[in-house]
């Protein structure tokens, strides 16, 4: 098994395939769909070198770290709890 390169898709109003590129680590770089007429996508992922946390998906960036007090228990310091994504906060403090 591995990675899932691509898919077409021949009930999405035509020939619509699909494609995804990974990291020599597995996670995925880019995904995007062309064809068919029930839309058409392209985004893609970066992440953090040091933590391996997902650091963006296509103009949205992630941030991990301390959340706010407001945060059920034991939801405050994970290390892998994502407290913004782009402009919008997990938790309001």
């Amino acid at each position: 098994m591995g990675n899932l390169n691509w898919i077409k898709d021949y009930r999405a109003g035509g020939i619509q395939t699909q494609s995804f590129t990974y990291d020599n680590l597995n996670r995925l770089l880019s995904a995007g769909a062309s064809g068919g007429t029930w839309g058409t996508y392209a985004e893609s992922y970066s992440y953090n070198a040091a933590s391996g946390n997902l650091a963006s998906k296509g103009s949205s960036s992630y941030s991990y770290g301390a959340q706010s007090g407001t945060c059920p228990d034991g939801a405050l310091s994970k290390a892998h709890a994502v407290v913004t994504a782009g402009s919008k906060a997990t938790a309001t403090t």
